[in-house]
This record gives structure tokens, C-alpha cells and sequence, in this order.
């Protein structure tokens, strides 16, 4: 596969480095952490998602029917690559590289249009609400569905403990199994699932908001008997597994690209250190221990890129089995190489390198966080 980029892809990409330099730089990124007025940090966030939008970010991977740019996995990709590097707060993860592909993969036309369109605008957020930690439900779903036949809709119940991206949206994209339809995937009975549409503002939903450790936000959902009809269906019953399984492979790359930008951001700015750095009248960038580290670190940032590469190209145009394969062995290399080099860079700035101040400890949590979502690390070496 050539990764050689176009000419559009190599503007989306100085337009998207661009905008991170002038707009998202790391003071801002420090300061709204920081900050404890949640009104000015919200406002702020969504000026930049009004930005992204008209810059067509929020539609690089979606169809042109939808009001997308017609893009791919690729677009995404180069998309999450510079915001990796720019440690950007948005949550554009969890809305535009997961719940976005849900709805495109799995919604019936009315829905992707009426969905998609809005969101392409910047003005819907969604977020799915799917994963959960196997030790928190011994394995178990954590929302199920009960029907009232007696008015044709649907109680939901449950909770989900991390929904990233929820705290800013209006709509979830509900998961919960469906045992009366048939087992139509026959290996994990991810086909035998529903994603319902919920207002997030609805009755019985209960939101908690919180910061996650590298600086975003996150929020804790539970659902109590909130009513859905049929007309809340995404999709077609029973069909909402394959979209589940697309959109969520497709944000693992997406969370890839991301960490392999973080770790080139991070190898740089440690290089900067170590040049300026100065020890017994000696930059330390001039100790051969420490130039072999550095090697190192190199190493594992080019043979992390390698990987996400090998993943994209397999999930273009490679079969299911050898496409899900590839995208684990990416997220599960990346994940750990991007921890490795975090550390590494870390010990090498000593101090300052955990500073609230400096740049390095936010990359490092960022790439720590990464490695977690979607799965973790252990299930897709499995």
C-alpha cells in the first residue's frame, strides 16, 4: 500500500498543524486545565469545535451524502496525528472516530442524515456508550433493555462507570444486548446487539462529570428506566454488531495516530532538553549514553508508525479476521511502546519532566490514557 500522501491530504495536514500551533498551543492547553471556571473552558471548547467544523475535520472520514469530505480511515488518521502532537482537549476520539462511524455504518439513510449532517456542522456531539470493565460487571453488560408490551417502548437500565467525551453531549448511542435475535455474527454475539438513540438530557438519565488524567473529561452515565420507542432504534434490530465492530477498530487506528503523534512530539521536545540542558559546562545532548537513548526512543517511535501503517493498510483492504488481527496488534505495540518512550522521556528531563508546567508530563499522560481506551492493552494482545 502507498502512504504516500496527496496533495489534499498533505494540505489537511498543514492546515490541521497550523491551526494546533496558533490556536492550541500549550499554555492555552495548561491554563484550561487548570482552570476551575467551567463555563469559560466550555466556551472556549466549543469555539474550537465550531473551527474544526469549518475546516471540515469533523467530516474527514465521513460521505459526501452526509455532508463529509468523502475521506477514510486514511484522513483520520493524518487528522489525529497532528492533534497527538498538539495534546488537543477536544473530544474529537470518542465523537467523531467512534460514535460518528457507528451511526454512518449502522443507521438507516433518514438516520445518517439526520444525525450526521448536524454533527458534520459542529452542532451535535455524540457519544456511544458501549465498553465496560470486565472487572467492574465480572464480564457481564452493565444496560439492558426491558419492552412494555402494553405501549410498544422500551425501558433502559444500567450504568456505564467512563463514557469518554460525555460530558458535553445531546445525544448517547445506547448499546445493550438483544438475546431474541439470532446469533448472526457466530463467534462473539457482538451482531446480537441494539444501539438506541437517547436524548441526554431525557428522563432517568443521570450524568456525572470528571477529569480524566490527562486533563480531559469523562463522565459516569446511569440510566434509570428511561423510556425508548422503536423509532429510537439505530439501525435494524439485531444488526448493530458489525457497525460496533467497524466504528470501533476504526477509532483504535485513530487512537494509534494519536499516540504515535504524541510520542513524536514528546522524542523532540526531549531532544530540545537535553540540548539546552547543561551539566559541568557540557549539554547533555553531548553524553553518548544519552544519544543512545535517544536512538533508542527513535527506534521505537519509527517501528510504532510502522505498525499503524501495517493497520491501516489491513483495514482498507484486507478481510475481517486478518483486518481485526492487525488493528489489535497495532493498538497493543503502540500502546506499549508509547509507555516506554513516556517513561524514558520522563527519566531523561528528571523534575521537570512531571511538572504541571512543562509539556512532558502532559504527553505522557495523554499516551497513558490512549493505551487504555478501546480495550486496553491485554484483551487485544489476546
Amino acid at each position: 500500500m502507498d502512504f504516500s500522501l496527496t496533495s489534499e491530504q498533505s494540505a489537511m495536514r498543514a492546515a490541521v498543524h497550523r491551526y494546533c500551533a496558533d490556536q492550541c498551543g500549550f499554555e492555552a492547553r495548561r491554563d484550561r486545565t487548570a482552570s476551575r471556571d467551567g463555563d469559560a473552558v466550555a466556551a472556549q471548547s466549543r469555539l474550537h469545535w465550531q473551527a474544526f467544523a469549518n475546516m471540515g475535520w469533523l467530516g474527514a472520514a465521513l460521505p459526501p451524502d452526509v455532508g463529509g469530505s468523502g475521506g477514510s480511515v486514511l484522513e483520520s488518521a493524518i487528522l489525529f496525528e497532528e492533534l497527538g502532537r498538539a495534546i488537543v482537549r477536544e473530544p474529537l476520539l470518542p465523537c467523531i472516530a467512534l460514535a460518528a462511524q457507528v451511526i454512518d455504518k449502522g443507521g438507516t439513510a433518514e438516520q445518517r442524515e439526520k444525525l450526521l449532517q448536524p454533527l458534520v456542522r459542529g452542532e451535535l456531539l455524540v457519544a456511544l456508550m458501549h465498553a465496560e470493565a470486565r472487572a467492574a460487571n465480572g464480564g457481564r453488560d452493565s444496560i439492558t433493555a426491558e419492552r412494555c408490551d402494553a405501549t410498544a417502548t422500551y425501558t433502559l437500565t444500567g450504568h456505564k462507570s467512563v463514557v469518554p467525551g460525555g460530558a458535553d453531549v445531546s445525544l448517547l448511542l445506547v448499546s445493550v444486548p438483544w438475546p431474541e435475535t439470532p446469533d448472526l455474527d457466530g463467534a462473539n454475539g457482538e451482531a446480537r446487539r441494539n444501539i438506541f438513540i437517547v436524548d441526554a438530557q431525557a428522563d432517568g438519565v443521570i450524568r456525572r462529570d470528571f477529569p480524566t488524567l490527562d486533563g480531559m473529561r469523562a463522565s459516569e452515565i446511569v440510566l434509570r428506566n428511561v423510556r425508548v420507542d422503536e423509532s429510537s432504534l439505530l439501525g435494524e434490530w439485531g444488526q448493530a454488531g458489525e457497525a460496533l465492530r467497524y466504528a470501533t477498530e476504526h477509532a483504535m487506528l485513530a487512537s494509534c495516530a494519536e499516540m504515535v503523534g504524541a510520542m513524536d512530539g514528546l522524542l523532540w521536545l526531549t531532544r530540545d532538553y537535553l540540548r539546552q540542558r547543561r551539566q559541568y559546562g557540557v549539554a547533555l545532548s553531548s553524553l553518548q549514553a544519552l544519544q543512545h537513548q535517544l536512538a533508542d526512543l527513535f527506534a521505537e517511535l519509527e517501528l510504532s508508525r510502522s505498525m499503524l501503517y501495517r493497520g491501516l493498510s489491513a483495514f482498507v483492504g484486507e478481510e475481517k479476521a486478518t483486518r481485526s488481527a492487525a488493528v489489535a496488534a497495532a493498538k497493543t505495540y503502540i500502546g506499549r511502546s508509547g509507555r516506554r518512550l513516556g517513561e524514558a522521556a520522563i527519566q531523561l528531563h528528571g523534575g521537570m519532566g512531571m511538572a504541571d508546567e512543562y509539556k512532558a508530563g502532559h504527553y505522557f499522560k495523554r499516551l497513558l490514557t490512549l493505551a487504555v481506551l478501546l480495550g486496553g492493552l491485554e484483551p487485544h494482545q489476546q
